[in-house]
């Protein structure tokens, strides 16, 4: 009986990189949190965001559902220090996203303190039926409190800051 050999791999073929060790399985376990796939899939293709809309989204985002709430509490001066972007592209993009009914102002700010805004997911924004299950609970003020002790303060980011002069107007 005659010994078949394994036929050769094409230069481009995955498997060689699986091989090799390049291509690996990853998952993140500690500092992280779920993100709703529709916000990239649906909501950023659908309704055109910038990628200034995009990433003043995304912030909200990870400051609302990040840690566990609907509602992200952040100034204009945070959001600018997050996007790396002027505090009137910051103003103009909360605008656009506001108009496009994807972050609703619950409570402003006075002077310098922080805005309260209620992020919407994509089937809100948008009303279809969605495979995302969110669990909404009512919160009661000494819970949030008691949120708001128990959380760990994210570090600060101590690297150098790129400025992208290309992504201002």
């Amino acid at each position: 009986m005659e010994k078949r050999t394994a036929p050769a791999l094409h230069p481009m073929d995955v498997r060689r990189l699986l091989k090799d060790g390049k291509i690996s399985a990853a998952r993140i376990e500690e500092n992280a949190f779920n993100i709703d796939r529709d916000i990239f899939d649906v909501l950023f293709p659908r309704l055109s965001f910038t990628p200034i809309d995009q990433a003043v989204y995304m912030q909200l985002y990870r400051h609302a559902f990040g840690r566990g709430l609907n509602c992200a509490q952040l100034s204009n001066a945070e959001l600018q220090q997050l996007c790396n972007v002027s505090h009137s592209t910051v103003r103009t993009s909360l605008k656009r996203l506001a108009k496009k009914g994807c972050v609703k102002l619950v409570r402003p700010g006075v002077q310098h303190d922080a805005c309260i805004y209620r992020v919407l997911l994509p089937s809100e924004v948008l009303h279809y039926e969605s495979a995302t299950k969110v669990n909404y609970r009512t919160l009661e003020a000494q819970a949030l409190m008691g949120r708001a002790k128990r959380a760990k303060p994210q570090p600060r980011y101590d690297g150098v800051v790129l400025h992208f002069s290309m992504l201002r107007p």
